[in-house]
């Protein structure tokens, strides 16, 4: 390493872990948002469904310390060494299995601090304090006793240029991909919801409904957990649990495994997480990464598959993503308590409105491009990340002149 090594410890003013147990939430928006693990990925710290909570409940989960913007979030559990920076000015506070490390910017740069955590040469110390037979995690000593690479500010200055403009365009995807799948969304709601489809007022109502729409079991348009053949022993790509996102389609990382069980989809599934709290949390993703219209993939034994019986892909992923198909599913749900599943068979013969073949083909038609863009963009994002994760270690230990 060219760099001096200093402890985490000495190159920090503040380190605070998150209290030992989960705040008390609330069901409605407050300027008050919690860091889960899940909020931290890939260097970002994303609240789009970020649980709120009371003032009250925020002053005394932040009596340790309030995050402030700069600070550099670490995830100790669930998973282990996932990083993030607090870049805007939102009233957040840390939820279970995190830590917050405040850089002292006499010794470190809260931009480097955050991309120091993120390099091979501190992610091997995370991952090698890890413990824990099922679930790998980091106590808190352990936690402060990091060490880091730490050059001159100036270099450290040069570093964080290289890096950020990687950043920027990782980040002007993202929010690219969250605007156009809210736009297939909000078009769904208007037209199957709200039923202000285009040409509806030309449209005669029967029984309630549009004339030649109809309520149907939904096992009768979408296949749920379908058979799909596969051969154990084959390298595919697979799909962890904590690969789906809580509010967005898409679907990252993808790893790669020798298949065994799981479950089993192609491009245009609806992958639905069936347990708690993830289905609760609303773990949804709609497969369209892979290569050729016959590859199969594998995932977890945990989510429900289900694939339109028509060229309909898109609207069965807008519909998983209801409020009401949702509920539906959680009302369903059985089990032990922490363990609840919902059965195939409660989504099966839930009824459904279906709506008529000409609108259901001009909605796929409008929002099929949105999904197609979202892919394109979310390929772009994963080579972005691969340039960084090249990039990164190289500038960390001074292999690249800066």
């Amino acid at each position: 390493m060219k760099w001096p090594i200093r402890s985490i410890s000495e190159a920090c003013s503040l380190i605070v872990d998150c209290p030992n147990r989960t705040a008390p939430v609330v069901d409605y928006p407050t300027p008050f948002k919690m860091i889960r693990t899940t909020n931290v990925r890939h260097g970002r710290i994303d609240l789009t469904d970020a649980r709120c909570v009371e003032k009250a409940t925020y002053d005394h989960w932040t009596r340790r310390g309030v995050p402030l913007q700069g600070d550099v979030v670490l995830t100790r559990e669930a998973p282990l060494g996932e990083v993030g920076m607090i870049r805007g000015d939102e009233q957040v506070f840390l939820g279970q299995r995190t830590m917050m490390y405040r850089a002292d910017p006499a010794i470190v740069l809260p931009e480097y601090l955050s991309y120091c955590l993120q390099s091979f040469y501190v992610q091997q110390q995370i991952q090698s304090f890890g413990k824990g037979s099922t679930v790998a995690h980091m106590r808190v000593p352990d936690a402060k006793k990091l060490m880091l690479p730490t050059p001159d500010i100036s270099i450290q200055k040069v570093i964080c240029r290289h890096l950020d403009g990687l950043d920027r365009a990782f980040e002007i995807n993202i929010r690219r991909i969250a605007l156009l799948e809210e736009s297939a969304r909000s078009l769904y709601r208007q037209w199957f919801i709200q039923r202000r489809f285009w040409g509806h007022e030309r449209i005669r109502t029967v029984n309630d409904l549009p004339s030649g729409w109809s309520q149907c079991p939904a096992q009768q348009v979408i296949d749920f957990n379908p058979a799909t053949r596969f051969s154990k022993g084959q390298i595919a790509p697979f799909i962890p649990m904590t690969s789906l996102s809580e509010s967005s389609m898409v679907i990252d990382p993808i790893e790669v495994r020798e298949a065994g069980g799981g479950a089993r989809f192609r491009n245009g599934d609806t992958l639905l997480a069936r347990i708690t709290p993830c289905l609760e949390n609303g773990k949804t993703g709609y497969v369209q990464f892979m290569v050729t219209a016959d590859q199969i993939a594998t995932g977890s034994t945990e989510f429900i598959v289900m694939r339109p019986k028509g060229d309909y892909s898109c609207w069965v992923y807008c519909l998983a993503r209801t409020a009401e198909f949702r509920q539906h599913a959680i009302n369903s749900m059985s089990g032990a308590d922490g363990r609840q599943r919902v059965k195939e068979e409660a989504l099966a013969t839930l009824s459904i409105t279906w709506p008529s073949t000409g609108i259901l083909q001009q909605f796929e038609d409008a929002v099929r491009p949105m999904f197609s863009q979202i892919q394109v963009l979310t390929s772009a994002n994963v080579r972005l990340r691969e340039a960084r994760n090249l990039l990164l270690p190289r500038l960390m230990d001074g292999r690249i002149s800066v």
